[in-house]
C-alpha cells in the first residue's frame, strides 16, 4: 500500500495543484491465492481513491509490476501464478 495519507492527498491538490495521480496496485496483493481476493487490501485502495476523489483529482489505477514477482525480488504476479519453468527462484529480501 502506498505510504500516502489523507493530509498528503489534500496537500498535493492544494499546494502542488495536482489534479491527476497514478495509483499503484499489485496483483499479488489483490489475489494472493487463485480466486481469493484480499478484501481488506481492496478496501484500503478504495479509501485512498476516495481521498483523491474528494479533492477533485483523477486517479489512474496502475496494475503495477516490478521485476515480475516476489521470487525474483519484486512485486506483481502472485507466487501461485509465477512461471519459472522449473528453474529455482529464491525470494529476495525486501
Amino acid at each position: 500500500m502506498p505510504w500516502i495519507s489523507q493530509p498528503d492527498v489534500e496537500r498535493e491538490a492544494r499546494d502542488w495543484g495536482f489534479n491527476f495521480v497514478r495509483f499503484l496496485i499489485f496483483w499479488d496483493a489483490i489475489e494472493p491465492q487463485p480466486g481469493v481476493y484480499d478484501e481488506a487490501y481492496l478496501d484500503k485502495v478504495a479509501e485512498r481513491v476516495k481521498w483523491y476523489e474528494d479533492q477533485g483529482m483523477y486517479v489512474l489505477m496502475d496494475m503495477h509490476q516490478d521485476l515480475y514477482a516476489y521470487p525474483f525480488g519484486g512485486d506483481g504476479a502472485p507466487p501461485w501464478a509465477t512461471i519459472t519453468d522449473g528453474l529455482p527462484a529464491e525470494p529476495q529480501s525486501r
